[in-house]
């Protein structure tokens, strides 16, 4: 992957991931050794093509299943992932529900 370009990592999307790589959805890659990360998105207006090497540790995986090549992560996990911050466990609250009433008249 430290070779690929964007025209490359896009193919991948398409061929492999069969996503939109000009959906407006952040891809993002790692070499093997994961000291490099790669984010690709189609903007609107063109592509864009971030690098981020960290310069103490390495990237950590988010635990995915072993047949699956990918996986979705939220804004604030990409945010995470790229400071080099491990999202395994990450424990999300529970979504606010209104609690219910039921009446019984």
């Amino acid at each position: 992957m430290a070779g690929w370009g964007m025209d490359r990592l896009f193919a991948l999307v398409d061929s492999e991931l069969h996503l939109d790589p000009r959906s407006g959805t952040l891809f993002v890659f790692f070499n093997r050794n994961r000291s490099l990360a790669k984010v690709a998105y189609y903007d609107g207006s063109g592509s864009c093509l971030f690098y981020k090497r960290l310069e103490k540790g390495l990237f950590k995986f988010p635990n995915i299943d072993e047949d699956r090549s990918s996986c979705e992560i939220a804004p604030t996990e990409l945010a995470l992932l790229l400071e080099g911050g491990n999202l395994d466990p990450i424990i999300k609250p529970k979504p606010w529900q209104p609690k219910m009433r039921v009446n019984s008249h």
